[in-house]
């Protein structure tokens, strides 16, 4: 298939004999799962321009007879339907989008006495309605966001910000669910500005996220703290609630699109099972990590860490030889 020969030319490398037919990708899973120690894994390459998922059995690990067990599977035809899929998910999300938004900015108007006094039914009727038509904004927003992140194309610009005014505008954002729920906002080391090289507005994006599932999930007069703790090469955010906690057996998939857990009550809380993704690949993007830590009964602390300074990854290291399987 990679029309490779059991007797290199002189001095050629399995790196070189992989560079001639567009291997790189295969030579580096083996590699890889050599230097784990593992006797399978499976791994995804481009060959000439084509998709494969592909799969590595080391077989007689340990022996002179050692050999490498690659099977490649052709997945152009699935790629193809799933970017067909995702075109018409991300073609419908921007349709939607611009009429409710012109919908939500009327009623916004209505409610602001522009166009008159409303009798009382008739505004609460309206309020129902905004909250509403917010509501499917951030459903749409989330929906364009994991297709970006699906297709890879989520973009960030980066600029000096300070996460102190950052936490401030997400508290502001926040602050209906804040007042509905009852809820005391504690926060911790933004007295002085913290200044980060970042994506204000998606770091916003995960703090509101974040800020959101804390009122959601939180006990009707209970206590939010964010805390903001910055060392000279990164800086740390908190969000902890006193909720009632995720389940021992759920956390696993915390991050998982629409992962369905015990305490989630979706259909009352709302949300589109979306939002910790999100967060995650906004997060991981920015060069930081998120994590948590959640007792059940007890309340929940999502934390994430973000370089002061953006990091650019370095190449990775080349391996000029596979010297022996066995």
């Amino acid at each position: 298939r990679f029309g490779w020969s059991t007797r290199p030319k002189n001095g050629q490398t399995v790196r070189d004999m992989a560079a001639e037919r567009g291997c790189e990708d295969v030579l580096d899973a083996c590699l890889r799962m050599m230097d784990i120690g593992d006797t399978y894994m499976t791994f995804s390459a481009t060959i000439s321009g084509t998709n494969f998922e592909g799969s590595i059995k080391w077989l007689n690990k340990g022996t002179v007879d050692g050999r490498l067990l690659i099977m490649l599977h052709d997945i152009t035809e699935r790629l193809e339907q799933e970017q067909l899929q995702a075109d018409f998910i991300s073609m419908v999300s921007h349709e939607l989008r611009s009429p409710l938004t012109s919908i939500k900015g009327s009623m916004g108007l209505l409610l602001s006495k522009a166009a008159g006094q409303l009798p009382p039914k008739a505004e609460g009727l309206l309020e129902i309605a905004h909250r509403n038509a917010d509501r499917l904004v951030l459903i749409i927003n989330d929906i364009l966001d994991m297709e970006k992140i699906s297709s890879g194309r989520l973009d960030f610009e980066l600029e000096t910000a300070d996460l102190s005014e950052l936490v401030a505008e997400s508290l502001r954002a926040n602050a209906t669910a804040h007042q509905r729920f009852g809820l005391q906002i504690k926060c911790h080391g933004v007295d002085m500005p913290t200044y980060i090289e970042t994506d204000a507005n998606r770091i916003i994006q995960v703090l509101t996220n974040l800020m959101s599932n804390a009122a959601k999930f939180s006990k009707p007069g209970g206590t939010v703290e964010i805390s903001v703790d910055k060392t000279p090469e990164n800086v740390c955010v908190s969000v902890r609630d006193e909720g009632m906690g995720i389940a021992p057996e759920d956390q696993h998939k915390i991050f998982q699109r629409f992962a369905d857990m015990a305490n989630s009550d979706r259909a009352t809380k709302g949300g589109t099972g979306l939002g910790l993704s999100i967060c995650k690949a906004i997060v991981e993007g920015l060069g930081g990590t998120i994590d948590f830590v959640s007792k059940e009964g007890r309340g929940t602390t999502f934390t994430f860490t973000l370089p002061v300074k953006t990091r650019h990854s370095g190449p990775e290291n080349d391996f000029e030889r596979l010297e022996n399987v066995g």
